[in-house]
């Protein structure tokens, strides 16, 4: 069950909160093991490399320092990059010296967690004082802003956003990182649905899709009945994919429309856990979602109309490339939406023909660059390796960049 402390958070994008929610739910037992299981595997596996993510970048940092293995930050998109040229709503909303002080906040704020949690545990872990191996906030930026440092790796459809002026040269561009249909299998992608879900795709017209992965907006009665009823009104088919929003059709209990809604259910709607969207989504007529990177890239891939509802962070940057793209509607936030303005971009997502054909045709683009993607990252490691991995460069370089941020007196 999501707290609604956290729904708020995201709502809002209260990074303190969200710090707060998260202390919450991170319990000393849990830390301990999760750290633990990272550890173990590094030091079985013995890795060449390092690859993160910003939700990792800490931990890798302190790994990277104890163990002596070189690493590299990847970035789904263009938007998680630290940058001046970056808004990060709500702490800024235009690019400049805000937009600067909006990612100070972020890195200052999720590092002092790190630390009074993952931090502690590593210390005992790795037998060493925190300072031996913490990261400081210049190495956040060191490492994921436009400046960094050391190559950056950002993983990004070129139909999303130019590359801002202001990124350095060590900023790699590949195309997006989206796994082939046959690799989409287990309880995560949806198999233990997939009968359920054919009979439903081959009993009628192609659905709308709605699904909003680990978003929450309100909370989960309100993304039922917005969803459900902005399916009523347009006559169509739906599958519900529930995610961590916990979409059921239990919930429209209570509502004076609850027998209609479920009686429109009954043959027009299917509600389940999780989805291959992959597979799925070039048969859907419409999708509708939140715009994470992983589900844009998708709904692109499909070369279907794509509706987004953004609830927080680069989703709303996504809905803004859907509305510039033209194969789909950028809406407002979701949780100020009614179900007639789904409803209504549902439907002029059908009706008008240059929706339709943009969606082909950035599918057809979204195709190429997903196949040259994984060839092109494959071809900047191989790079990495022989010139910074195998001459002990890369290691240098991170010795050299953390002795100067702690020498600049930057930590927290």
């Amino acid at each position: 069950m999501i707290s609604q402390k956290f729904v708020d958070s995201m709502m809002t994008q209260n990074f303190g909160q969200m710090a707060e929610v998260q202390s919450e739910k991170n319990t000393p037992g849990l830390l301990v093991q999760q750290c633990e299981t990272i550890y173990e595997a590094a030091l079985q596996f013995k890795p060449e490399l390092l690859l993160h993510t910003m939700l990792t970048a800490f931990n890798t940092y302190a790994i990277s320092v104890i163990l002596r293995i070189p690493r590299i930050n990847i970035s789904l998109q263009t938007g998680s990059v630290a940058s001046s040229s970056i808004p990060l709503p709500p702490l800024s909303t235009r690019p400049g010296i805000r937009a600067s002080l909006g990612w100070y906040v972020l890195a200052a704020v999720t590092l002092r967690q790190w630390k009074a949690q993952q931090g502690l545990v590593w210390e005992k872990i790795f037998q060493r004082p925190l300072a031996d191996f913490a990261p400081t906030v210049q190495d956040y930026f060191d490492m994921m802003s436009n400046d960094s440092k050391f190559y950056h790796v950002v993983t990004e459809t070129s139909l999303h956003r130019d590359v801002p002026a202001d990124f350095g040269s060590t900023i790699i561009r590949v195309g997006p990182m989206v796994a082939e249909n046959a690799m989409q299998v287990g309880p995560e992608f949806g198999s233990e649905m997939s009968s359920a879900v054919e009979d439903f795709l081959a009993a009628g017209e192609p659905p709308v899709y709605f699904g909003f992965g680990s978003m929450i907006g309100a909370s989960s009665k309100f993304m039922t009945l917005l969803c459900l009823r902005a399916l009523r009104l347009t006559g169509l088919r739906g599958i519900f994919c529930a995610g961590w929003s916990e979409m059921s059709l239990d919930l429209v209990d209570g509502e004076p429309d609850a027998e209609e809604l479920k009686a429109y259910s009954q043959k027009n709607a299917l509600f389940v856990k999780y989805a291959n969207h992959g597979s799925l989504f070039p048969r859907c007529c419409v999708i509708v979602h939140h715009g994470g990177t992983g589900t844009t890239n998708a709904s692109l891939t499909s070369g279907v109309p794509t509706v987004i509802a953004p609830v927080c962070f680069d989703q709303f940057a996504h809905s803004d490339d859907i509305n510039k793209l033209g194969n789909g509607m950028g809406l407002a936030a979701l949780y100020n939406l009614e179900p007639s303005d789904v409803s209504e971009a549902v439907l002029k997502c059908l009706r008008m023909p240059e929706i339709c054909n943009r969606a082909r045709e950035v599918a057809a683009i979204i195709k190429k660059e997903k196949e040259d993607g994984p060839k092109d990252m494959v071809a900047f490691l191989q790079m990495f390796f022989k010139q910074f991995v195998d001459t002990g460069r890369q290691l240098k370089l991170q010795d050299y960049w953390r002795g100067r941020s702690r020498r600049s007196g930057a930590r927290l």
